[in-house]
């Protein structure tokens, strides 16, 4: 449910997890460009991990592979979240119907700071979790996310005239935008040499390939993450004509302080 819970299950498992098992981790904490390539490599490895069936990978990630990014899993574990949140990570479970015996998709409760109930909101866990009472089969989904919803609003009153609109249209992704809070993040820049050279150009000479160059190396973080960076004096000041003066750039120190190659923006 959150960056923060994600990077300590992938922590705990770089302790249990066989060296011959891949451990891969994606959050929007991690860079653009990295996350496009690390993408890249799972899905290269899952192609080849169908057609042989010999190493095995585990990703651990947050929200951002539940929509428009295109993995298979034969199994798929997902924290405790609505109910939509749910069918959608059960989206990347043998995707492609290639897959035998039958699939798994399993929720799991992980720790206090990532409450759902703190983060989606009660009624929303609570309808959840009555409609996980039993295997939920793919063949129910559609007749149980449309109860899920009629329930819903029924609980939480006619608040939202956008959550029926998003419902008829099947528009999960912004049924969740209304719910999730501080996560939604702020976006930051872990600069490169040629990225801090285009920084501090004016902002008058910034191209479009250069646009492209500096949002390759953005990732994403919280409000209140944003604002611990800020009181720790992590970002670089720059004059206002300066095109750095328009983003959140991190020092070189806050980079090597708050930033790892794997698990992205690490902010305790």
């Amino acid at each position: 449910n959150t960056k923060k819970s994600a990077q300590q299950v992938f922590n705990e498992l770089t302790k249990i997890v066989s060296t011959e098992v891949v451990l891969m981790f994606l959050s929007t904490g991690v860079i653009a460009k990295t996350r496009a390539k690390r993408i890249k490599e799972i899905k290269d490895f899952l192609k080849e991990q169908h057609a042989s069936k010999t190493r095995k990978l585990i990703l651990v990630s947050t929200q951002l592979i539940e929509a428009g990014v295109d993995l298979d899993f034969p199994k798929v574990w997902r924290e405790l979240a609505p109910l939509d949140s749910l069918v959608q990570a059960a989206g990347r479970c043998n995707r492609n119907a290639r897959m035998t015996p039958t699939p798994i998709v399993e929720e799991f409760s992980f720790s206090a700071e990532s409450n759902p109930h703190r983060i989606y909101g009660a009624t929303e866990i609570s309808l959840t979790r009555e409609f996980l009472t039993k295997n939920l089969q793919e063949n129910q989904v559609r007749l149980k996310i449309s109860e899920y919803y009629r329930k819903l609003i029924e609980r939480k009153g006619q608040e939202s005239v956008k959550l029926i609109e998003n419902l008829k249209n099947w528009q999960f992704d912004l049924l969740r935008e209304d719910s999730l809070i501080d996560e939604a993040g702020c976006t930051v820049i872990i600069p490169e040499h040629d990225i801090l050279e285009i920084l501090y150009s004016k902002k008058s000479e910034i191209e479009k390939n250069q646009q492209v160059t500096i949002f390759q190396n953005t990732a994403s973080i919280t409000k209140s993450d944003l604002e611990k960076l800020r009181k720790n004096g992590a970002f670089i000041e720059f004059d206002e004509e300066q095109i750095g003066s328009a983003f959140n750039v991190l020092t070189p120190e806050a980079v090597n302080t708050f930033y790892d190659e794997t698990k992205g923006m690490v902010i305790s």
